[in-house]
């Protein structure tokens, strides 16, 4: 993490979106967390509004879940947040976790993916 200040350093770095683990769906609702874990509050809020507006059929919830590559950008000041699952994946990092297989659910990943594109070109102030 000490190098995220020297490659960034300077830089206008409007905020760190992280995807980490957005394919698994326990329930029958499309839903995913914002981990509170290394994540800047106000973002979460703000990230929050964006996804309901532009993917309203999301769920979204938040979670204490650890970690992923928003805590170095957390940790030197940078604003940052964390999208991910909101159910636990027996498969995860094992040689069960791949894409064909029972609860991952693509329409999940694409619409958690629309939430953080959303995000993304809101901050970054694209029309």
């Amino acid at each position: 993490s000490s190098g995220i200040n020297a490659e960034y350093g300077g830089q206008n770095v409007v905020a760190m979106l992280q995807g980490d683990m957005i394919a698994i769906q326990g329930g029958t609702s499309y839903t995913f967390n914002f981990s509170t874990r290394y994540s800047t509050p106000a973002l979460i809020t703000s990230l929050t509004q964006i996804a309901k507006e532009y993917v309203p059929q999301l769920v979204i919830s938040t979670s204490t879940s650890c970690c992923s590559d928003n805590q170095p950008f957390f940790n030197n000041g940078y604003p940052a947040v964390l999208y991910t699952e909101a159910y636990s994946d027996p498969q995860y990092h094992t040689v069960g976790d791949v894409v064909n297989r029972s609860g991952f659910n693509i329409t999940t990943v694409q619409l958690v993916t629309r939430a953080i594109l959303a995000g993304a070109a809101t901050y970054a102030q694209i029309n």
